[in-house]
């Protein structure tokens, strides 16, 4: 999955540098020797000190688990949660949403998403945390802008039934 290369000048100096190169997606767990002992000098860097003997390098890699967070906009209407709390690059990870009675998921945003349309969705995780936003809204607003915890929640709600207004757009009422 990598390669390490190994750079020194064992004639004037006895110090040996070990620049680990991980793919894309991978991190260095552990640069061992079996007679020297190993010290970090930066991120993938390592060093030691040659024996008089022949020395065996090895390096260790693993793949990078990057964490996902879900969480529901004004803390009301369901609940949603993840398949896993962190995954590796091209993993497949579902958002599964509960919407409570009278309510319906309005918005979920942070990823690129795929609504399977059974309350789950899909993303495919890149190279990056994914942290995930939820909004649910009652099923008779249609906009995105309004919940319940304004003032003119009901107030709005009543001037789209009684065709007053249609907001700006299908989804916001706008100022």
């Amino acid at each position: 999955y990598a390669q390490a290369e190994t750079m020194g000048q064992q004639l004037r100096e006895l110090t040996v540098t070990v620049t680990a190169k991980p793919d894309r997606g991978y991190q260095v767990t552990n640069v061992g020797c079996c007679f020297s002992q190993v010290t970090r000098v930066k991120e993938n860097v390592f060093r030691f000190s040659m024996p008089k003997s022949r020395e065996e390098v090895h390096v260790s890699f693993a793949p990078v688990v990057y964490p996902t967070s879900v969480s529901v906009e004004l803390d009301m209407g369901g609940k949603a949660y993840l398949d896993m709390e962190g995954a590796t690059i091209g993993t497949t990870v579902t958002l599964t949403c509960l919407p409570d009675e009278g309510y319906r998921v309005a918005q979920v945003t942070g990823a690129e998403l795929t609504d399977n349309g059974d309350h789950t969705y899909t993303f495919v995780m890149e190279d990056a945390a994914v942290e995930l936003s939820v909004l649910f809204l009652r099923e008779e607003n249609p906009f995105l802008d309004v919940n319940e915890t304004h003032f003119y929640y009901d107030s709005v709600l009543w001037a789209l039934e009684n065709g007053i207004t249609t907001g700006t757009s299908d989804t916001a009422f706008g100022p």
